[in-house]
């Protein structure tokens, strides 16, 4: 007579979005994870639909599975057969965000639990931040540009800039949520950096942030006009000393993530056009907001 399989309780997150979006969900499933002691998954079925946003977190040293609804994205025959398993033996309940800010039930959570939600709180994982930082190690690029950045990065203060436009600006649904923030945020910012070592700019619109960044403290641009590779750019943006970040949870990332932790973090005051949505927790105490 066969023995019954043993499934450990699982943690699933449903991972969508972007590369800052993909950490967010990371980081707060691998933050319950650890405090239950159980198994971590990575549903990325999102992705099997043919985005116009790609999978990146499978290129980091995370300590979770991915898994598949569809059965792609990478799920193997064994994921496929221990994720019927949980279903038919745990019935998984769903834990969906109920607000953009932080929620202390979370802290409730005992697997098996499927996450659904973006987690834009540093509060849902500072707990673990020492592991997490570890397992989202950022794979050093090695494209000619971004060698030259980084060695021109190396040996000063550098300010890292990053503008954030795409959809913010073409997309009317986008737009709505999101302000584009102004050239005058980012002149108040670039003031507010002590000395005057460059500032590498980092954006989704190089040819506008050429045309409309104020001069007033020396200013670096990748050499290509072209969106460049996001791992890449965010490793590169880690180097930074300073961070002048947009309202974005990517440059968010590139702050967090420095090696630099010392250094000055300048956020928006404004991150949503509704001024109804709480984002009170969003940015770290040690930062400013203007």
């Amino acid at each position: 007579m066969s023995l019954p399989v043993a499934v450990q309780p699982a943690c699933t997150v449903v991972v969508s979005g972007g590369l800052g979006n993909q950490l967010f969900q990371f980081a707060a499933g691998r933050a319950l994870s650890l405090r239950t002691g159980a198994t971590l998954q990575l549903d990325v079925s999102f992705y099997d639909q043919g985005r116009h946003r790609s999978l990146e977190l499978d290129k980091l040293p995370v300590n979770a599975s991915f898994v598949s609804s569809q059965g792609g994205g990478g799920l193997t025959a064994f994921r496929r057969c221990r994720s019927f398993l949980r279903k038919a033996l745990r019935a998984e309940k769903t834990w969906r965000e109920p607000f953009f800010h932080y929620d202390s039930k979370f802290e409730e959570i005992t697997p098996p639990v499927v996450l659904e939600g973006y987690f834009q709180s540093e509060r849902y994982f500072a707990e673990w931040q020492d592991i997490i930082r570890e397992e989202l190690c950022l794979p050093e690029p090695r494209d000619a540009e971004s060698r030259k950045l980084a060695s021109q990065m190396a040996g000063v203060s550098a300010t890292v800039l990053h503008i954030r436009r795409g959809d913010y600006v073409t997309n009317p649904k986008a737009s709505q949520i999101y302000a584009a923030c102004p050239i005058e945020y980012y002149r108040k910012a670039m003031e507010m950096i002590p000395g005057n070592d460059p500032m590498f700019v980092f954006s989704d619109d190089i040819p506008w942030a050429k045309a409309n960044l104020p001069d007033i403290k020396p200013l670096v641009f990748p050499e290509s006009d072209v969106v460049r590779p996001a791992l890449a750019d965010l490793w590169l943006m880690t180097q930074g000393q300073h961070h002048i970040i947009a309202n974005s949870s990517f440059s968010w990332w590139g702050a967090w993530l420095s090696a630099e932790p010392r250094g000055l973090t300048i956020a928006p005051s404004r991150w949503f056009n509704d001024s109804s949505i709480n984002d009170h927790d969003l940015i770290p105490a040690s930062w400013i907001r203007i």
